[in-house]
């Protein structure tokens, strides 16, 4: 019930990794919709799976890194309301306490997640019950540099979970406002969905 805000779309690149979708009302997050590799082996096909997801209104932030690329550009071309997110631009912002920087958006995107999950001073926020995204969001390891906070490579990720992240990178693009307002202006004002929350199943603590 009510538009959504906004989907977080992390798209496969082939062989085990999954294509995740993650949709977020404000603070509350849908089960995760995941699809294999070989269920989205092109732009085209991702497209389809944005343009069922956006049906309820919502944005969708999209990794453009790889064939995410040709996924944005499908879905712009059938009028989707799509955002391209690269990760590995450089970021401008600070964490909430304005004095630490992120080395590029990735890192922005998980520091402000880890944030938005903080049970004290963050936004409420209600994941699904979902091991492979608790293991994905537990996993990350991050080290201060000149540059500012650096949240390590994918690749590296992958080596001690034995999978890709993907479900935790969907999250993270679907949380990510702050960026996505810096380069195309504020989102629509979008409607809560009530109901039963759950509360954030895991604090980010480095």
């Amino acid at each position: 019930a009510g538009p959504m805000s906004a989907a977080g779309v992390d798209v496969a690149r082939g062989g085990d990794d999954q294509t995740v979708l993650a949709r977020r009302w404000e603070s509350w997050f849908a089960p995760l919709e995941k699809h294999q590799g070989i269920e989205t082996p092109d732009g085209a096909s991702v497209a389809g799976l944005i343009g069922r997801a956006l049906l309820n209104g919502g944005v969708a932030n999209v990794d453009v890194i790889g064939i995410g690329a040709s996924a944005f550009d499908v879905s712009r071309m059938q009028g989707l309301h799509v955002r391209a997110v690269n990760f590995a631009e450089g970021s401008q912002a600070t964490d909430r306490s304005r004095t630490l920087r992120f080395a590029n958006v990735r890192a922005e995107a998980y520091w402000t997640l880890r944030e938005g999950l903080d049970p004290e001073n963050g936004r409420g926020i209600a994941l699904p019950d979902d091991p492979e995204l608790l293991g994905d969001l537990k996993a990350p390891r991050w080290r201060m540099t000149s540059r500012g906070i650096v949240i390590e490579d994918k690749e590296e990720i992958a080596k001690r979970l034995g999978r890709s992240p993907d479900c935790g990178d969907g999250v993270a693009l679907s949380w990510l406002v702050q960026i996505v307002e810096r380069k195309h202006g504020p989102l629509p004002r979008q409607a809560f969905v009530g109901g039963q929350r759950t509360p954030a199943c895991v604090y980010l603590t480095g």
